[in-house]
């Protein structure tokens, strides 16, 4: 069974409940998810504030456990350890900007303020980011809970 970047919105007991009836005898369950990318000290910093200062306040109360790993999770299954793994790719700033758009804190941002949170930051990160249409490098770290059923 695996759950990708979505685990934090079950219902813990139910989502074990059903691993264990879909399992077989000493299958795995697998669960992953990231956080915040990386790219430049100075292009990380415009996004964790963003993050953090500017949609913070809209950001789902369950969204702690991605910042925790998964970890803050119940997960009754027998632990597997997990190599450490990452995923990068390179993105134009209007991809970033377009990925940066799907966040929930910042639709619940709009739906409460009426305006556009990304309005300002296209400033702040065209400030850091580079020349329009130029590509930069990001990494995004992927956290991984794996564990083994009776």
């Amino acid at each position: 069974v695996t759950v990708a970047q979505a685990l934090y919105w079950f219902d813990p007991a139910a989502f074990a409940q059903e691993a264990r009836r879909l399992l077989r005898p000493r299958g795995v369950v697998a669960a992953w998810c990231y956080d915040l990318f990386t790219c430049a000290q100075e292009v990380d910093a415009v996004i964790r504030t963003f993050h953090d200062d500017v949609v913070g306040e809209f950001w789902p109360q369950e969204s702690h456990h991605l910042d925790a790993g998964y970890q803050t999770l119940p997960f009754p299954f027998e632990p597997v350890a997990a190599p450490e793994f990452s995923m990068q790719d390179s993105w134009t700033l209007e991809r970033v900007l377009g990925y940066l758009d799907t966040w929930s804190a910042v639709q619940r941002f709009r739906a409460a303020r009426g305006t556009d949170p990304l309005e300002s930051l296209r400033t702040d990160l065209q400030r850091v980011f580079g020349a329009a249409g130029e590509s930069r490098r990001l990494s995004w770290k992927l956290s991984l809970r794996i564990g083994r059923g009776a």
